[in-house]
C-alpha cells in the first residue's frame, strides 16, 4: 500500500522519502522471498544488522518467525520474553547458543555481528559472564567477547575443518544459558525467604 501511494512532496522533505522509502522496498523484496524462510540466525544477523530497535531485544524478537532456530522442534528453541529480568546480553547468550548447536554454524558469523546488532558493549558481555561464570572455566579466550575470534585453525579436526573451534564456543555459551536457567530457578525461593 505504502509503496503504491503517491507521496506528498510538500509534507515531506526528498531525504525523509528515499530513507522510509528504501526500507519499504527492503522488507517488500524480502516478503516477496518468504518461500526461503525459515534460515539461520546467521542469515538475518547479516541482512539486519544495520537496523535499529527501541528495545535491543526485538533485534531478535521481532524477527523469530523468520529463523530456523526459533522453530518448536529447535533443541535451544529461542522464545520471546520481555520480562525486566531479561537483559540484552542473555537474549545475545541464548541466541549464540541455539545458533551454534549446527553443525554447520560458523561463530565468527554471528557472534561479533549479533553483539553488534544487539548494539552490547564488550564490557556489557564481560562483566555478565563474571557474574555468571569464572572466567578460567571458558573453553575459548575472552577474545570473541570483544569481536576479535581467533582464526579456524583446520588442523584442529582433519575430517571436520574448524570443528573443535565450534565445539568450545558451544561448550561457553551452553556453560552460561545453563548458568542462566539455574539462576531463574533459584529466584522464587530467594523471594520466599524473608
Amino acid at each position: 500500500m505504502l509503496l503504491g501511494k503517491r507521496p506528498d512532496f510538500h509534507a515531506y522533505t526528498a531525504g525523509y522519502l528515499t530513507k522510509h522509502i528504501t526500507r519499504f522496498d527492503h522488507l517488500a523484496a524480502q516478503r516477496a522471498n518468504r518461500d526461503k524462510y525459515p534460515v539461520p540466525l546467521a542469515t538475518i544477523v547479516n541482512s539486519f544488522q544495520s537496523w535499529e530497535s527501541t528495545d535491543a531485544r526485538d533485534m531478535v524478537f521481532a524477527f523469530l518467525d523468520l529463523i530456523a532456530e526459533s522453530r518448536a522442534d529447535h533443541l535451544r528453541r529461542i522464545q520471546a520474553d520481555y520480562s525486566p529480568s531479561v537483559s540484552v546480553t542473555e537474549v545475545y547468550f541464548r541466541a549464540c547458543h541455539a545458533y551454534l548447536l549446527d553443525p554447520r554454524a560458523r561463530p565468527h558469523r554471528v557472534l561479533d555481528p549479533l553483539r553488534q546488532m544487539l548494539r552490547l558493549q564488550s564490557e556489557d558481555i564481560l562483566s555478565e559472564i563474571i557474574n555468571l561464570v569464572d572466567l578460567t572455566d571458558l573453553w575459548c579466550e575472552v577474545e570473541w567477547i570483544t569481536g576479535k575470534l581467533p582464526e579456524v585453525d583446520t588442523k584442529l579436526n582433519e575430517s571436520k575443518p574448524g570443528a573443535a573451534y565450534l565445539e568450545c564456543h558451544q561448550v561457553d555459551f551452553a556453560r552460561l544459558v545453563k548458568k542462566l536457567d539455574e539462576l531463574k530457578r533459584e529466584a522464587p525461593n530467594h523471594s520466599e525467604n524473608p
